[in-house]
């Protein structure tokens, strides 16, 4: 029966994990059909289990393979499920964009109280804040279900925390977001934690009480409240560790955990659920022990092992409930809470079946989960750990070498994990983790153990006694971070690489098989996982050329490759002084490439969204290559002025030679060609520069064309269309962009003269392959990267 149970819930794992690479979810059609399929296969793997009939011989022996179809059908349809239900609310058009009232409670990202750490520097100039909310009301209007939103403030607004409950006036869009190959993808994040809107508070509304906001502090904030009033030397590290809290940290902060790889120790995960358990253990074994000594108590008076595992469950849940139920740490107790009952039960199980049933519960509480990294991570050193135990033993050996075997080889194997989900990793941080790991797990418990009396006894001798120890761990956690400065200031301490995610998975599958018992045919099946990982640096084609449009939000930012040597024109926008794509994106995608220089950035002129990653680039370009040639409307971008680059012809169109302004209208425009192809790119030129292109007779014909000022009214007139005569037009603008580009009359304008056109907000990131016969367009949503989650939404304005 337990192995029935195990191939049926393994079945539905696989399945279920399969749903990443959907690129649609099935119909409710079909899926009735799963679930009638589902049942009868159970029924039939059941039935053949049992039956001993000559002639069910053969069904007999599938009986397996009929109770795993159905664990498949049946975490298809799960899955499938989940996904509709997601899906399935839309905000009404109507409200998109616009004002509406909404109540919520916040779920996570509460913030801090940052005037009292502002003194130190520490959340200081902390205007905008992130929370997500659980929304009951939009309008007054009753939800059928709490919706998950995520709101910004863009002012300087009440501290709003975990739990509390608010009325405000708020401006929502669904959930959507730019995506590029490599970087950060905002919308399967979103998709991942089940937000079905963004927008920004604009003022908080007083509700019938008189209030605008009502606090629900728990344990947790007023366990941080304790630790502020210590003003500690590492206050901002204790609310990491301690509390999972990691807002306070600076980019300085972010920076070294993740260059020496010790960011999963400052935040609350499986590993510290595991140290909490462990400690709650031994102490209650300590504890046992002592009472033994003083009163005679026998086996047969009470279970000791039910009563520890109790206790031990019940201590993590409380660790958990702080954490406030964070993802990773729910995980773990769920692999714990298997095994507590297991072991109550007295129930044998398998390492394999045991962590089956974890993915399995997993996925039926978090389903979405597996759009997360955590995800992976965490399964993946579980995974890990239990192969490398069954594998060599590691339990037999002292406790010393097993830990620091244990420590160096899960290091080195999460390396493609890690590469995979975030394009870099750290090499020092196999180190690093063997040096602090151990620090960490002395600290962690004893310093939560001082909170927890600092909040029991707010005053008095233990109050003064845990203060004081604290101070003195508050030392030793200064001494670690010392060491890790250390370690992020050696060379090579961290590496970006941005290899294709297949051949790091492969490759990750090909550790494990390393890993196993040795069969035949083992060599060949490693060098076969190996392959992708080995192909995915080969260079793209050397004889064609390529135009990579970046989704940049409401900006632009392009790079044209050949080969392994770069055009950049544009870097895109910067947020908050910070450019996502050049800071981000562009090295991992340059590296995922094989696109090793760039010898020339074209800065079509100096406005923001085209403009505003210039700083960032500046700032990495020297540290990777020699100095990059340079053009902009007042520096070498000259009508008439063009050269040979890689065999295609660079040509500039526009300024007029001697022009001084940097504008609009003195847009840098660039039409880069070959024998068979030409692609026209002229920033943000408006009719009146449209016009003087033509006037001076510039050869302004082009296959592709990047529209003038992103589609604007402004721009795109009859007579500019007419001279480029473009089979492809592509408009680079932001979802739901509040000057609705590209206008509708521009649109419909490109159209009558029977051009292809793709907007990067529907289709994000997309690439146009120049070959001596055709140009391939392939964007990221439609071709790459084409996945349920990551549907495309049209402009509505172009729609309506």
């Amino acid at each position: 029966m337990a192995n029935r149970i195990t191939i049926w819930c393994s079945s539905f794992c696989s399945s279920a994990l399969s749903a990443v690479f959907w690129s649609a979810l099935p119909s409710p059609t079909s899926l009735l059909c799963i679930a009638l399929l589902a049942v009868i296969f159970i029924v039939i793997g059941q039935v053949t289990t049992k039956t001993t009939a000559f002639w069910w011989h053969t069904a007999i022996t599938y009986s397996r393979l009929w109770i795993g179809v159905s664990g498949a059908l049946a975490g298809v349809l799960w899955m499938a499920s989940v996904g509709h239900s997601y899906l399935s609310w839309q905000l009404p058009k109507h409200k998109i964009q616009q004002d509406v009232t909404v109540l919520g409670q916040v779920v996570s990202g509460g913030c801090l109280n940052y005037h009292q750490i502002d003194n130190k520097g520490q959340g200081a100039n902390r205007l905008a804040h992130t929370y997500k909310v659980s929304i009951s009301q939009i309008d007054g209007e009753k939800m059928p279900a709490n919706l998950i939103m995520q709101l910004r403030t863009i002012e300087s607004h009440p501290c709003i925390h975990n739990q509390d409950t608010f009325s405000a006036l708020v401006r929502i869009k669904p959930a959507y977001g730019s995506i590029n190959p490599v970087g950060f993808n905002f919308q399967q994040y979103l998709v991942s934690q089940n937000v079905v809107a963004t927008g920004y508070i604009k003022n908080l509304i007083a509700r019938d009480n008189g209030q605008n906001i009502d606090h629900h502090h728990g344990v947790a904030f007023s366990l941080n409240a304790h630790l502020i009033q210590l003003e500690l030397q590492n206050t901002q590290w204790w609310q990491a560790l301690l509390l999972g809290n990691r807002q306070a940290l600076t980019p300085t902060d972010w920076q070294l955990i993740q260059r020496t790889g010790t960011a999963h120790l400052f935040s609350i995960s499986g590993m510290h659920l595991g140290i909490i358990a462990a400690t709650t253990f031994y102490v209650c074994c300590v504890g046992y022990l002592l009472v033994r000594l003083v009163f005679p108590i026998t086996q047969t008076m009470v279970s000791i092992r039910q009563v520890v595992l109790l206790v031990v469950l019940v201590s993590a849940f409380g660790y958990a409930y702080i954490s406030g139920m964070a993802l990773p740490v729910m995980r773990a107790y769920l692999l714990l809470l298997l095994v507590s009952v297991t072991a109550i039960a007295r129930v044998a199980i398998t390492p394999f079946s045991l962590m089956v049933m974890m993915v399995f519960f997993c996925l039926l509480i978090y389903p979405l989960s597996i759009l997360q990294a955590s995800f992976y991570l965490s399964i993946g050193a579980v995974v890990f750990i239990a192969l490398l135990n069954w594998r060599y033993r590691l339990t037999s050996r002292p406790w010393y070498i097993g830990l620091v075997v244990m420590q160096f080889a899960i290091s080195v194997a999460m390396l493609p994990l890690t590469l995979m989900w975030f394009g870099s990793a750290s090499l020092i941080g196999i180190i690093a983790n063997l040096l602090v790991v151990p620090i960490i797990t002395f600290l962690l418990p004893i310093a939560l153990s001082l909170l927890f009396t600092l909040f029991i006894a707010p005053s008095g001798f233990l109050y003064e006694w845990a203060s004081t120890s604290l101070r003195y761990l508050d030392g030793l956690l200064s001494y670690v971070l010392k060491a890790l400065i250390y370690f992020e200031q050696l060379p090579f301490s961290h590496v970006a690489l941005g290899i294709e995610p297949f051949g790091l998975a492969s490759f990750f599958v090909a550790v494990v098989l390393f890993l196993l018992p040795v069969w035949r045919s083992r060599w060949l099946c490693i060098a076969i996982f190996t392959a992708p990982l080995l192909l995915s640096v080969v260079a793209f084609n050397d004889d064609r050329w390529f135009l990579h449009v970046f989704d940049a939000g409401q900006g632009t930012a392009l790079a044209i490759t050949k080969g392994k040597r770069t055009i950049l024109i544009d870097t895109g926008p910067a947020y908050e002084g910070e450019s996502r794509i050049m800071g981000d994106m562009l090295p991992l995608f340059l590296a995922q490439i094989n696109a090793s220089y760039i010898d020339m950035v074209v800065i079509s002129h100096n406005d923001m969204d085209h403009a505003g990653g210039v700083k960032t680039l500046q700032q990495w370009l020297p540290k990777h290559q020699s100095a990059a040639s340079w053009f902009t409307p007042t520096n070498g971008c000259r009508q008439g002025t063009q050269f040979r680059w890689q065999g295609l012809e660079v040509r500039f169109l526009w300024p007029l030679q001697g022009n001084t302004e940097n504008n609009n209208n003195t847009s840098c425009v660039v039409k880069i060609f070959d024998a068979n192809h030409s692609l026209l790119l002229p920033g943000d030129i408006e009719r009146s520069s449209e016009y003087a292109l033509i006037k001076t007779q510039q050869k302004l014909s082009a296959n592709v064309l990047l529209s003038p000022h992103h589609g604007s009214s402004t721009s795109s007139t009859a007579a500019f269309i007419e001279g480029v005569s473009p089979d492809v037009v592509i408009h680079t603008q932001g979802y739901e962009n509040r000057w609705k580009f590209p206008t509708k009359n521009v649109y419909q304008r490109y159209q009558k003269f029977g051009a292809t056109q793709f907007t990067t907000s529907e289709y994000g990131y997309i690439r146009l392959e120049f070959s001596p016969n055709d140009i391939i367009v392939s964007p990221l949503r439609r071709d790459i990267r084409r996945r349920w989650y990551l549907h495309r939404k049209p402009p509505r304005h172009l729609t309506d």
